[in-house]
Protein backbone atom coordinates (compact mmCIF):
# COMPACT_ATOMS: atom_id res chain seq x y z
CA UNK A 1 0.00 0.00 0.00
CA UNK A 2 3.09 2.05 0.78
CA UNK A 3 3.82 2.64 -3.17
CA UNK A 4 0.17 2.92 -3.89
CA UNK A 5 0.51 6.09 -1.54
CA UNK A 6 3.58 7.25 -2.80
CA UNK A 7 2.24 7.30 -6.24
CA UNK A 8 -0.58 9.57 -5.65
CA UNK A 9 1.11 12.14 -3.63
CA UNK A 10 3.44 11.72 -7.47
CA UNK A 11 0.48 12.15 -9.06
CA UNK A 12 -1.48 14.98 -7.37
CA UNK A 13 2.05 17.00 -6.50
CA UNK A 14 2.14 16.92 -10.57
CA UNK A 15 -0.44 18.05 -11.65
CA UNK A 16 -0.20 21.36 -8.54
CA UNK A 17 3.00 21.89 -10.66
CA UNK A 18 1.61 21.55 -14.23
CA UNK A 19 -1.38 24.07 -13.12
CA UNK A 20 1.66 26.41 -12.24
CA UNK A 21 3.16 26.37 -15.03
CA UNK A 22 0.22 26.79 -16.99
CA UNK A 23 0.00 29.96 -15.43
CA UNK A 24 2.94 30.83 -15.51
CA UNK A 25 3.40 30.35 -19.08
CA UNK A 26 0.42 32.40 -19.85
CA UNK A 27 2.90 35.45 -19.10
CA UNK A 28 -0.01 37.13 -16.58
CA UNK A 29 -1.46 37.00 -13.17
CA UNK A 30 -4.61 37.79 -12.56
CA UNK A 31 -5.78 38.77 -8.63
CA UNK A 32 -9.18 40.45 -7.34
CA UNK A 33 -9.05 41.42 -3.99
CA UNK A 34 -12.03 42.31 -2.06
CA UNK A 35 -10.89 43.85 1.51
CA UNK A 36 -12.22 46.64 3.78
CA UNK A 37 -15.16 47.23 1.38
CA UNK A 38 -12.33 47.61 -1.77
CA UNK A 39 -12.95 45.42 -5.05
CA UNK A 40 -9.55 45.67 -6.88
CA UNK A 41 -8.45 43.88 -9.71
CA UNK A 42 -4.72 43.44 -10.00
CA UNK A 43 -3.09 42.26 -13.05
CA UNK A 44 0.83 41.48 -13.31
CA UNK A 45 2.38 41.05 -17.34
CA UNK A 46 5.65 39.41 -18.11
CA UNK A 47 6.21 41.78 -21.20
CA UNK A 48 8.19 39.46 -22.75
CA UNK A 49 5.69 37.23 -23.51
CA UNK A 50 3.25 40.93 -24.26
CA UNK A 51 3.86 43.74 -26.59
CA UNK A 52 2.33 46.48 -25.61
CA UNK A 53 0.59 49.23 -27.58
CA UNK A 54 -1.15 52.13 -27.32
CA UNK A 55 -4.13 52.80 -29.33
CA UNK A 56 -7.10 55.33 -30.90
CA UNK A 57 -10.82 54.65 -30.61
CA UNK A 58 -12.40 54.36 -33.67
CA UNK A 59 -8.76 53.67 -36.19
CA UNK A 60 -7.45 56.73 -35.46
CA UNK A 61 -10.83 59.55 -36.17
CA UNK A 62 -11.72 61.39 -32.93
CA UNK A 63 -14.56 60.35 -30.97
CA UNK A 64 -14.62 57.39 -28.69
CA UNK A 65 -14.76 53.53 -28.37
CA UNK A 66 -15.72 51.18 -25.54
CA UNK A 67 -12.51 49.32 -24.27
CA UNK A 68 -13.80 45.72 -25.30
CA UNK A 69 -14.51 47.13 -28.84
CA UNK A 70 -10.88 47.93 -29.29
CA UNK A 71 -9.33 45.01 -27.88
CA UNK A 72 -10.88 42.91 -29.83
CA UNK A 73 -10.64 44.69 -33.49
CA UNK A 74 -6.60 44.69 -32.27
CA UNK A 75 -7.08 40.81 -31.41
CA UNK A 76 -5.24 42.17 -27.65
CA UNK A 77 -5.90 40.07 -24.92
CA UNK A 78 -5.81 42.49 -22.09
CA UNK A 79 -6.85 45.86 -21.89
CA UNK A 80 -7.63 49.09 -19.86
CA UNK A 81 -8.75 52.46 -20.55
CA UNK A 82 -5.72 54.95 -21.19
CA UNK A 83 -6.16 58.94 -21.01
CA UNK A 84 -8.30 61.60 -19.50
CA UNK A 85 -10.47 63.05 -22.67
CA UNK A 86 -13.45 65.75 -23.27
CA UNK A 87 -17.04 64.78 -23.28
CA UNK A 88 -19.32 66.58 -25.18
CA UNK A 89 -19.57 68.35 -28.26
CA UNK A 90 -17.54 68.64 -30.99
CA UNK A 91 -13.77 67.94 -28.80
CA UNK A 92 -15.96 64.28 -27.66
CA UNK A 93 -12.88 62.20 -27.27
CA UNK A 94 -10.43 64.63 -27.56
CA UNK A 95 -7.24 63.58 -25.03
CA UNK A 96 -6.81 66.18 -22.86
CA UNK A 97 -3.31 65.50 -21.96
CA UNK A 98 -0.25 64.45 -24.47
CA UNK A 99 -1.60 61.06 -26.49
CA UNK A 100 1.07 60.16 -29.34
CA UNK A 101 0.61 56.72 -31.08
CA UNK A 102 3.34 55.36 -33.60
CA UNK A 103 4.57 59.62 -33.49
CA UNK A 104 1.12 60.71 -34.56
CA UNK A 105 0.06 63.50 -32.22
CA UNK A 106 -3.33 63.41 -31.06
CA UNK A 107 -2.56 65.86 -28.26
CA UNK A 108 0.33 67.40 -26.96
CA UNK A 109 0.76 69.50 -24.03
CA UNK A 110 4.39 71.15 -23.68
CA UNK A 111 5.09 70.94 -20.32
CA UNK A 112 6.55 68.53 -18.01
CA UNK A 113 3.94 66.00 -17.40
CA UNK A 114 4.18 62.34 -16.19
CA UNK A 115 4.16 60.19 -19.28
CA UNK A 116 4.15 55.87 -20.21
CA UNK A 117 5.68 55.81 -22.55
CA UNK A 118 6.76 52.84 -25.26
CA UNK A 119 9.86 52.66 -27.07
CA UNK A 120 10.75 49.65 -29.18
CA UNK A 121 8.02 47.93 -27.35
CA UNK A 122 9.52 48.29 -23.65
CA UNK A 123 7.47 50.64 -21.38
CA UNK A 124 8.22 52.66 -19.59
CA UNK A 125 7.08 56.05 -16.92
CA UNK A 126 8.88 59.25 -16.88
CA UNK A 127 8.21 62.69 -15.61
CA UNK A 128 9.22 64.81 -18.77
CA UNK A 129 8.62 66.55 -21.52
CA UNK A 130 6.90 64.96 -24.12
CA UNK A 131 8.75 66.42 -26.70
CA UNK A 132 11.96 64.84 -25.39
CA UNK A 133 11.03 61.77 -26.60
CA UNK A 134 9.83 62.60 -30.15
CA UNK A 135 10.23 60.40 -33.26
CA UNK A 136 8.67 58.60 -35.22
CA UNK A 137 8.07 55.13 -33.90
CA UNK A 138 7.10 56.78 -30.11
CA UNK A 139 3.74 55.76 -28.04
CA UNK A 140 3.02 57.91 -25.62
CA UNK A 141 0.31 58.96 -23.03
CA UNK A 142 -0.43 61.45 -20.01
CA UNK A 143 -2.19 60.37 -16.89
CA UNK A 144 -2.10 62.46 -14.03
CA UNK A 145 -0.73 62.48 -11.11
CA UNK A 146 2.42 60.38 -10.64
CA UNK A 147 1.86 58.05 -8.12
CA UNK A 148 5.38 56.24 -7.92
CA UNK A 149 8.77 57.52 -8.77
CA UNK A 150 11.82 55.86 -8.37
CA UNK A 151 9.88 52.92 -5.84
CA UNK A 152 8.88 56.03 -3.72
CA UNK A 153 5.35 57.74 -3.22
CA UNK A 154 5.43 61.34 -5.22
CA UNK A 155 5.78 63.66 -3.12
CA UNK A 156 3.51 66.30 -4.32
CA UNK A 157 0.40 63.94 -3.30
CA UNK A 158 0.90 64.20 -0.02
CA UNK A 159 -0.01 67.88 -0.16
CA UNK A 160 -3.16 67.88 -2.21
CA UNK A 161 -6.59 68.36 -1.02
CA UNK A 162 -9.09 68.69 -4.01
CA UNK A 163 -12.29 66.01 -3.89
CA UNK A 164 -9.92 64.25 -7.46
CA UNK A 165 -7.13 63.08 -4.76
CA UNK A 166 -9.22 62.91 -1.49
CA UNK A 167 -12.46 61.14 -2.34
CA UNK A 168 -13.03 57.61 -3.09
CA UNK A 169 -13.22 56.86 -7.16
CA UNK A 170 -12.91 53.71 -9.21
CA UNK A 171 -9.49 54.44 -10.75
CA UNK A 172 -6.94 52.99 -13.19
CA UNK A 173 -3.40 53.14 -12.53
CA UNK A 174 0.13 51.21 -14.42
CA UNK A 175 3.01 50.95 -13.05
CA UNK A 176 6.33 48.97 -13.64
CA UNK A 177 8.30 46.91 -11.05
CA UNK A 178 12.26 46.77 -11.07
CA UNK A 179 12.41 43.62 -13.18
CA UNK A 180 10.38 45.15 -15.64
CA UNK A 181 7.00 43.55 -14.89
CA UNK A 182 3.87 45.58 -15.86
CA UNK A 183 0.91 45.77 -13.25
CA UNK A 184 -1.98 46.93 -13.86
CA UNK A 185 -4.95 48.04 -11.01
CA UNK A 186 -8.38 48.93 -11.60
CA UNK A 187 -10.69 49.72 -8.48
CA UNK A 188 -14.13 49.65 -8.13
CA UNK A 189 -16.62 52.62 -6.99
CA UNK A 190 -20.01 52.37 -6.13
CA UNK A 191 -22.17 55.26 -7.73
CA UNK A 192 -25.50 56.40 -7.60
CA UNK A 193 -26.87 59.07 -8.92
CA UNK A 194 -30.22 61.53 -7.35
CA UNK A 195 -32.97 60.52 -9.20
CA UNK A 196 -34.61 63.75 -8.99
CA UNK A 197 -31.71 65.43 -10.69
CA UNK A 198 -32.52 63.28 -14.15
CA UNK A 199 -33.51 65.49 -16.73
CA UNK A 200 -36.68 64.27 -18.92
CA UNK A 201 -34.01 64.04 -22.22
CA UNK A 202 -32.11 61.83 -20.04
CA UNK A 203 -35.43 59.23 -19.52
CA UNK A 204 -35.94 59.72 -23.05
CA UNK A 205 -32.60 58.48 -23.91
CA UNK A 206 -32.65 55.66 -21.74
CA UNK A 207 -35.61 54.47 -23.16
CA UNK A 208 -34.70 55.03 -26.50
CA UNK A 209 -31.45 53.20 -25.93
CA UNK A 210 -32.50 49.89 -23.73
CA UNK A 211 -36.46 50.20 -23.98
CA UNK A 212 -36.55 47.22 -25.55
CA UNK A 213 -35.12 45.29 -23.38
CA UNK A 214 -36.92 47.26 -19.97
CA UNK A 215 -40.29 45.98 -21.54
CA UNK A 216 -38.93 42.44 -21.75
CA UNK A 217 -38.40 42.49 -18.53
CA UNK A 218 -41.87 43.50 -17.50
CA UNK A 219 -43.77 41.16 -19.24
CA UNK A 220 -44.94 44.71 -21.62
CA UNK A 221 -45.86 44.42 -25.26
CA UNK A 222 -43.75 47.65 -25.84
CA UNK A 223 -41.49 50.58 -23.98
CA UNK A 224 -44.65 52.66 -23.66
CA UNK A 225 -46.83 50.17 -21.51
CA UNK A 226 -44.54 50.38 -18.79
CA UNK A 227 -46.29 51.87 -15.89
CA UNK A 228 -44.60 55.07 -14.31
CA UNK A 229 -44.20 52.59 -10.87
CA UNK A 230 -41.60 50.31 -12.99
CA UNK A 231 -40.08 53.28 -14.50
CA UNK A 232 -38.92 54.54 -10.72
CA UNK A 233 -37.65 50.90 -10.46
CA UNK A 234 -35.85 51.23 -13.80
CA UNK A 235 -34.01 54.41 -12.80
CA UNK A 236 -33.36 53.45 -9.54
CA UNK A 237 -31.60 50.53 -10.82
CA UNK A 238 -29.91 52.33 -13.85
CA UNK A 239 -28.22 55.23 -11.90
CA UNK A 240 -27.14 52.82 -9.13
CA UNK A 241 -23.75 51.15 -9.79
CA UNK A 242 -24.52 46.95 -8.24
CA UNK A 243 -20.78 46.88 -6.80
CA UNK A 244 -21.40 48.18 -3.42
CA UNK A 245 -17.79 49.02 -3.30
CA UNK A 246 -16.05 51.76 -2.13
CA UNK A 247 -12.70 53.40 -4.27
CA UNK A 248 -9.90 54.02 -3.59
CA UNK A 249 -8.49 57.99 -3.08
CA UNK A 250 -5.26 58.64 -4.63
CA UNK A 251 -3.01 58.24 -1.55
CA UNK A 252 -4.69 54.92 -1.25
CA UNK A 253 -3.63 53.87 -5.03
CA UNK A 254 -0.11 55.21 -4.66
CA UNK A 255 0.07 52.97 -1.18
CA UNK A 256 -1.20 49.96 -3.17
CA UNK A 257 0.99 50.47 -6.54
CA UNK A 258 4.25 50.94 -3.69
CA UNK A 259 3.12 47.39 -1.83
CA UNK A 260 2.75 45.64 -5.20
CA UNK A 261 6.69 46.62 -5.86
CA UNK A 262 6.29 49.09 -8.52
CA UNK A 263 9.34 51.20 -9.56
CA UNK A 264 7.30 54.07 -11.08
CA UNK A 265 3.46 53.95 -11.53
CA UNK A 266 0.99 56.45 -13.26
CA UNK A 267 -3.06 57.27 -12.24
CA UNK A 268 -4.63 56.57 -15.70
CA UNK A 269 -8.31 57.98 -16.10
CA UNK A 270 -10.93 56.83 -13.65
CA UNK A 271 -14.65 56.39 -12.41
CA UNK A 272 -16.77 55.89 -15.43
CA UNK A 273 -13.96 55.03 -17.90
CA UNK A 274 -12.77 52.81 -15.77
CA UNK A 275 -12.17 49.21 -17.59
CA UNK A 276 -10.61 45.73 -17.36
CA UNK A 277 -10.55 43.62 -20.13
CA UNK A 278 -8.89 40.33 -20.21
CA UNK A 279 -9.48 37.37 -22.96
CA UNK A 280 -12.86 38.64 -24.21
CA UNK A 281 -14.53 39.70 -21.06
CA UNK A 282 -14.73 42.97 -18.93
CA UNK A 283 -13.66 41.65 -15.43
CA UNK A 284 -14.72 45.09 -13.64
CA UNK A 285 -17.72 46.47 -12.47
CA UNK A 286 -18.16 48.99 -15.01
CA UNK A 287 -20.03 52.59 -14.01
CA UNK A 288 -21.36 54.63 -17.10
CA UNK A 289 -21.50 55.31 -20.77
CA UNK A 290 -20.13 58.13 -22.24
CA UNK A 291 -21.59 60.94 -20.20
CA UNK A 292 -24.17 58.95 -17.87
CA UNK A 293 -27.26 59.93 -19.54
CA UNK A 294 -28.20 56.65 -20.43
CA UNK A 295 -27.79 55.33 -16.71
CA UNK A 296 -24.66 54.04 -15.06
CA UNK A 297 -25.07 50.49 -16.15
CA UNK A 298 -23.23 50.68 -19.36
CA UNK A 299 -19.63 50.28 -20.30
CA UNK A 300 -18.48 54.19 -21.18
CA UNK A 301 -16.62 54.78 -24.52
CA UNK A 302 -13.27 56.09 -24.26
CA UNK A 303 -10.97 58.15 -26.48
CA UNK A 304 -7.83 55.50 -26.22
CA UNK A 305 -6.47 52.26 -24.72
CA UNK A 306 -3.46 50.64 -23.74
CA UNK A 307 -3.34 46.72 -25.27
CA UNK A 308 -1.35 43.67 -24.32
CA UNK A 309 -0.91 41.62 -27.39
CA UNK A 310 0.74 37.55 -27.01
CA UNK A 311 4.11 37.93 -28.40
Amino acid sequence: MAWVVKIKIVFIATILLVGKLAACASGYTYEKRETDGHVIHIVSINPKDYAIEIIKANNGAIGRESVPSMAARTHAEIAINGGFFEIGASGDGMPSGTLVINGRQYGLKDQIQPLVLIDSGVMSIVLSKPQNYMKSSIFMISGIPLLIIDGEIFQDLATKDGEFYTKPHARTAVGSKPDGTIILVVAEHNYSKDLTAITMGEVQSLIKEKGDKFAKEYHRNNPGDITLNELKMILKQEYTSQSGTQGLTILELAGLMKELGCQDALNLDGGGSSTLWIKGKVINQTIGDKDEGNGLQMIRPVSDAIIFKKR
